[in-house]
């Protein structure tokens, strides 16, 4: 579940904030902001907006170091296609339909056709999203990747919660603020720390060739 609105810091659960963080989603970055990681969600508000949005860590399966783009910085994917309206919008691809005298025909498909409508139906089913936050102070980032790491070890089974959460997800998996009400994610204390630590055990931190780290939610 995705939240547009503003991004308000909370008052208890917070483990990272930090301005001048910019956001990309897909091929597009939206701009520079301030990032704020708590135990129930990523958020980040743009500067020259009035809504930012907030990633509820179910909804993130996977999160890593990525120095892929120019520069290092944090990678994560969400498990659905994101529409952020006005912001960014994936266009839905339409297979094609031959229509010849006024009747459908989609039996005499070209293999070019065929082939395109195979694409189309494979990039329907993964439904997925990805993003980079891109600190100005690059020295952040493990610092960003540590605390991610540790709010989203607190909400295990994400596969399970998606299911769950779905009654409350329209088709782009997003809400307005005004319409969810969080309930309260207990503080970390000293038996905490055992628990998050236990959590993290199921948690694959993977080098790879490109030099990417990653948490992977599912595991």
């Amino acid at each position: 579940m995705v939240i547009i609105g503003p991004v308000n810091l909370p008052e208890v659960g917070l483990s990272y904030t930090g301005g001048n963080v910019q956001l990309k989603i897909g091929e597009k970055i939206i701009g520079t902001g301030t990032l704020s990681i708590s135990q129930s969600a990523l958020g980040w508000q743009p500067d020259h907006l009035e809504d930012g949005i907030s990633f509820l860590w179910k909804q993130i399966s996977v999160h890593g170091i990525s120095s892929a783009t120019p520069a290092k910085c944090i990678y994560f994917m969400l498990v659905h296609q994101l529409t952020w309206r006005g912001i960014y919008e994936v266009a839905a691809a339409s297979p094609y339909i031959n229509i010849q005298n006024g009747v459908e025909d989609e039996g005499n498909a070209t293999d070019e056709e065929e082939n395109d409508d195979e694409i189309f139906q494979d990039a329907e089913e993964e439904q997925i999203t990805e993003c980079w936050l891109i600190p100005e102070d690059v020295n952040t980032v493990d610092t960003i990747f540590q605390a991610m790491t540790e709010c989203q070890a607190l909400h295990p089974d994400s596969a399970d919660s998606i299911s769950e959460e779905s009654d409350y997800m329209d088709d782009e998996g997003l809400v307005e603020a005004e319409e969810l009400v969080f309930g309260e994610v207990p503080e970390i204390g000293a038996a905490g720390e055992s628990d998050t630590i236990e959590a993290q055990g199921g948690i694959k931190n993977l080098n790879l060739n490109d030099d990417q780290r990653f948490a992977d939610a599912d595991e």
